[in-house]
């Protein structure tokens, strides 16, 4: 019987059929997982000349950033001892652009690692800020001097100037009896409030050039010796400092992951160099690839000179078409400092609570005094979340609400790619009444009192998606299909095979009887 006899044939296709079904096995859940994976930390390393490294150094579209500040609905009873009460307005609504200062950036090939510097602009968005416009008028609680007032009494050096700060009043702060200020959103969050505009007499020409020494950030000397203080006009067109960051060559998983701030490991805003003052995480724009459900990120915000952990919410998404997961504030990164959990190096004893007394900080609550050189407090928006403690001694008219006021990014897994994401949260500070100034403070109800909360996110546009798809996603589908293919084919051919020879074999058998 030669090899062409139908019982051969029908041996041979069923052989064939095997073989495209152990190929196609090996070559689905081998070969091309593993060439996916390579091509995946190929595209997401930082490395010149690439895609991804052209996205690091100018992120493809703005940030939007929005704000919200609370507007003061009663500041003359307010003064004289009733609760506040608040009014929300915004969004204000600005694009943010990042990018680094290209002549910064310097790569150390001995430990992978780029070492940059990063400016930040901001445009005020007028067609999707509308009707709001950024003349508005608006009363809030006037922060340079409520922190002026608490940073004198709380520290024994200062307490001598209290006199001279008293009479030189009207001169640091013009037109001001009360805690509370009548100004515009333009002059709050970049145009600017002005201090010591004009100093008359000998206290303000004492008192206005030694504020330079203990002033926070946010207030400028100008170069007439005024002061300027805004919210973010110090972040325009400025730079946070020299950040070093991993680049993935050496280990995928590391990419983009802050290894030193200002060319040091340590940060010295945390009392010394702890588990607080280390520099590490990711700036919420670069995530590694190849990301597990159970994976726990740190992300490290120059806003609040800290690090806070997002892990897995629980949730899965679909956004645009495109399948990820929702990573959300973990319930440890507003918790109180404690030695348990590492994190008591945050408590910093510098700012007094609404009753005058210092402590850490209880739930929902971050201390930022070292960070800004103020007495800020950092919470969640309308106090979401926040201890009893605070949202018993606040104002009126706070509205929590999860949808509006949690933290998130929404990842697709396998390459790290943020689809969308927005940080979100709110400025406040402690009001009380302060023995050193009766006439501004003696009636003040004890409160911690909103200034505003800002979100701060970025949803990835139809051409970004589209490239997203063409790079890796329509490739992944492509090679299913020839996997399943394969399989499919080969199942086929294997069946066929399978009942021919069946069919020959009993043919034969009748033939013989």
């Amino acid at each position: 019987m030669g090899c062409c006899s139908k019982p051969c044939c029908t041996i041979t296709t069923g052989v064939f059929g095997v073989i495209f079904v152990i190929v196609a096995v090996v070559l689905g859940w081998v070969v091309f997982p593993m060439e996916v994976e390579r091509q995946i930390k190929l595209n997401v390393i930082l490395k010149n000349g690439t895609e991804q490294f052209d996205r690091w150094m100018k992120t493809p579209i703005p940030l939007n950033f929005k704000v919200y500040l609370f507007h003061i609905l009663n500041p003359d009873e307010a003064h004289n001892g009733a609760q506040i009460e608040v009014e929300q307005k915004g969004p204000y609504i600005y694009k943010q652009q990042r990018e680094k200062i290209p002549e910064s950036v310097t790569y150390n090939e001995t430990s992978n690692e780029y070492t940059y510097l990063e400016r930040q602009l901001y445009e005020f968005d007028a067609e999707a800020s509308a009707p709001l416009k950024e003349t508005d008028e608006i009363t809030m609680l006037n922060t340079p001097l409520n922190a002026l007032l608490q940073i004198v009494e709380d520290t024994p050096a200062l307490t001598n100037l209290a006199g001279s700060i008293r009479r030189a009043f009207n001169s640091i702060f013009p037109n001001q009896t009360t805690v509370f200020v009548k100004t515009t959103v333009h002059e709050q969050l970049f145009g600017g409030y002005r201090m010591c505009g004009k100093r008359k007499g000998v206290d303000a020409k004492l008192v206005c050039p030694m504020i330079n020494s203990f002033a926070p950030k946010e207030v400028v000397k100008q170069k007439d010796g005024s002061y300027l203080f805004t919210f973010f006009q110090h972040k325009q067109n400025k730079n946070d400092g020299y950040f070093t960051v991993k680049s993935g060559e050496s280990d995928v998983h590391l990419t983009g992951q802050f290894t030193a701030f200002n060319f040091s490991h340590y940060t010295d805003y945390w009392n010394g160099e702890n588990s607080c003052s280390e520099v590490y995480g990711t700036d919420a724009v670069i995530f590694p690839p190849l990301i597990k459900k159970d994976d726990i990120f740190s992300i490290y915000h120059p806003d609040i000179c800290r690090r806070v952990d997002i892990e897995y919410a629980g949730e899965d998404i679909t956004y645009k078409g495109i399948k990820g997961s929702r990573y959300s504030l973990t319930d440890e990164s507003f918790a109180p400092p404690c030695n348990e959990t590492g994190t008591a190096c945050y408590c910093l004893n510098k700012t007094s609570d609404m009753f005058g007394e210092k402590s850490c900080t209880k739930y929902g609550a971050l201390e930022l005094y070292s960070c800004h050189g103020a007495p800020i407090i950092l919470t969640l928006p309308h106090l979401y979340k926040a201890d009893p403690f605070y949202t018993k001694n606040t104002v009126k008219n706070l509205n929590p609400d999860p949808e509006k006021h949690i933290t998130f990014v929404d990842l697709e897994t396998d390459t790290g790619t943020p689809l969308r994401g927005t940080k979100r949260v709110q400025f406040n500070m402690f009001v009380r009444p302060i023995s050193l100034f009766e006439k501004q403070t003696k009636n003040l109800k004890p409160a911690i009192v909103p200034m505003l909360w800002i979100d701060e996110g970025v949803e990835l546009n139809d051409e970004l998606i589209n490239k997203l798809k063409e790079d890796y996603l329509n490739v992944v589908k492509l090679l299913d299909y020839v996997k399943w293919g394969l399989i499919g084919f080969g199942a086929v051919l294997t069946v066929v095979g399978g009942l021919s020879f069946c069919i020959v074999k009993r043919r034969q058998s009748s033939q013989t009887v």
